[in-house]
């Protein structure tokens, strides 16, 4: 796991933009990332906004919003490339960055863990408030 980790941090690092306005306004930037064993398979970031537009029901994704975390978006984009992905093998790693370039907390949100128990992932790991990676468990 631990090359796992290190790839996320150093990707995360390297498509951090440099320029403030390739920022657009966000206060930190939420990158996840999908690996088949360790393999890189997807990467999505947020855009503009902290929080997915869907709450609860699956059915109300719309691909063109602007406004979806890091975590539907990923999940929105295999959906898209990959007919049949088998999440059970998957891995996901979510890693934020703040403004100061700083790794912090990218525990998912509400809407996130309620995608991530549909999907069910083998497994999910986010960054905390000290840059640690921590497993992430459903409930």
């Amino acid at each position: 796991m631990q090359k796992l980790f290190r790839k996320s941090i150093e990707l995360s690092r390297a498509l951090f933009p440099v320029n403030i306005e390739e920022r657009n306004g966000r206060r930190c930037i939420h990158y996840s990332y999908l690996f088949n064993k360790t393999k890189l398979i997807l990467v999505a970031e947020n855009k503009q906004s902290t929080h997915s537009i869907n709450r609860y029901n699956l059915r109300e994704f719309d691909i063109g919003q602007k406004h979806i975390c890091s975590e539907c978006r990923l999940f929105l984009k295999a959906k898209s490339k990959f007919d049949n992905l088998n999440w059970r093998k998957l891995t996901v790693v979510n890693v934020r960055i703040n403004l100061q370039g700083k790794i912090c907390n990218s525990r998912p949100c509400a809407s996130c863990k309620n995608l991530l128990q549909f999907v069910s992932p083998r497994s999910v790991y986010f960054t905390d408030d000290h840059g640690d990676f921590v497993k992430y468990l459903f409930d």
